[in-house]
């Protein structure tokens, strides 16, 4: 009796393991791409949105405060356009009355140190100003 090791394998068995590994590749290969797929699809979607809403808060501010500092580093419009962008970037609307209501609310927090403030409840800490210490809303 000859060893299965030395046997000669017939061509209609070959053709059947070439068929079986082609399918485990296939399937292998499909798993990956999908994988693949379901981490960057959020990935672009979110880095192709969020510029979106940066202009869109940029221009709002822009065109309200012409000689805004807010695209300058190490100023307090920068860190309320900044803080705008983090904030307001996953909203699907923008509302430009809330923008600039909180751009000039944030920029006053940032250029008076607010965080050394002894009463600062909710600010920075929620999007509704006038739930902010100290901030009264009409309607």
């Amino acid at each position: 009796e000859v060893p299965e090791a030395l046997l000669v394998k017939e061509d209609g068995e070959r053709t059947e393991e070439k068929k079986r590994k082609l399918k485990r590749y296939l399937i292998s290969s499909i798993i990956i791409i999908i994988i693949f797929l379901a981490i960057l699809i959020p990935v672009v979607s979110i880095s192709f949105k969020r510029p979106r809403e940066a202009e869109t808060i940029d221009s709002i501010i822009a065109k309200n405060f012409p000689k805004s500092k807010h695209k300058m580093l190490n100023t307090p419009q920068y860190d309320a356009f900044n803080w705008l962008r983090n904030v307001h970037g996953e909203k699907e609307e923008i509302n430009e009355r809330e923008i600039l209501s909180q751009y000039g609310l944030t920029t006053l927090f940032y250029s008076t140190k607010g965080v050394t403030w002894t009463k600062q409840t909710n600010w920075m800490n929620t999007t509704d100003e006038c739930s902010w210490y100290g901030v009264t809303c009409g309607s």
